[in-house]
């Protein structure tokens, strides 16, 4: 069971520094700036050894719950530097409608000078090939000159408006395309920061669990009471099975007196014929004879 446990507490140090490094990474909008994926291997194994469980040192699971509640902060602290990225492309946002419009506005003006310096440019070629003095643009009568100054004014104009038209379109073009990249980017880091909040949620609830596990398992019923009792009982059987094994050597368990009386008679007329035998009658009883 403990070897099972040490392999959880492990898989949460795994799961805490994995967290450890999604949220060490900071995305900005116009780019990701990351820590060394080999710096970020390394302090992570570094967290996982500083915890390994070792004598003397923080319960692990006190260690991972103190790294949760950080990581919870970390997750927080991204949320707040992520409204800022808000702020940014919100402003983007402003801005691209902003050279919308401007843009609109210059390419409507560009068309009509476009469009008026075409004109001009054929009634004055047909004007030098008539004898009239005047001609007529959109009813009103000029001259040759006026129509040639308008003309000049005309293309002077167009000429910046259109390379500015076209500085406009491609900053435009840039712009949306780097807005529509923010948007995706600030889409994906909130659902990153989701993912880690459920993730630390899952490692805490893991830890929880690990920590009712390590404490069931604290829990241990002290029988040593009973084994001391029951040792002197044993010791009191073996003292009555001791005198009761000598009264049986005596001779004398469970009979009256009487009856240790004749026993005894008769022990010791045994005794007497097996020494005749042996020895020879005494004299008594020779005399007795």
């Amino acid at each position: 069971m403990f070897k099972k446990v040490l392999i959880a507490v492990v898989a949460v140090a795994v799961g805490l520094g994995a967290i450890r490094f999604a949220a060490g990474r900071k995305a900005g909008c116009c780019g990701t700036e990351q820590v060394s994926l080999k710096q970020r291997i390394k302090n992570g194994w570094q967290w996982l050894v500083g915890h390994t469980p070792r004598q003397g040192q923080e319960d692990p699971l006190v260690s991972a719950q103190k790294e949760i509640e950080k990581l919870r902060g970390s997750v927080a602290d991204l949320d707040k530097e992520d409204d800022l990225y808000f702020d940014k492309v919100a402003g983007q946002q402003i801005e691209a409608q902003e050279r919308k419009e401007k843009l609109k506005k210059d390419q409507e003006r560009l068309d009509t000078l476009k469009a008026r310096i075409t004109d001009l440019r054929v009634l004055i070629e047909d004007g030098k090939k008539s004898d009239l003095q005047k001609v007529s643009y959109k009813g009103i009568d000029y001259t040759h000159g006026n129509l040639q100054k308008q003309l000049t004014v005309d293309y002077d104009s167009y000429k910046p408006l259109k390379g500015s038209v076209e500085s406009q379109v491609t900053y435009l073009l840039s712009l949306e395309a780097n807005l529509a990249q923010n948007k995706e980017k600030l889409e994906g880091l909130k659902k990153r920061r989701l993912d880690m909040l459920t993730q630390l949620q899952k490692l805490e609830k893991e830890v929880a669990e690990l920590k009712e596990i390590k404490a069931s398992q604290g829990v241990v019923v002290d029988d040593g009471k009973y084994g001391k009792a029951q040792q002197s009982i044993n010791a009191l059987k073996k003292k009555l099975a001791v005198e009761r094994e000598k009264l049986k050597l005596k001779g004398g368990q469970g009979k009256g007196p009487v009856e240790q009386a004749e026993e005894s008679r008769d022990r010791e007329a045994q005794r007497k014929r097996e020494m005749d035998a042996e020895f020879g009658p005494t004299r008594a009883a020779v005399n007795n004879k």
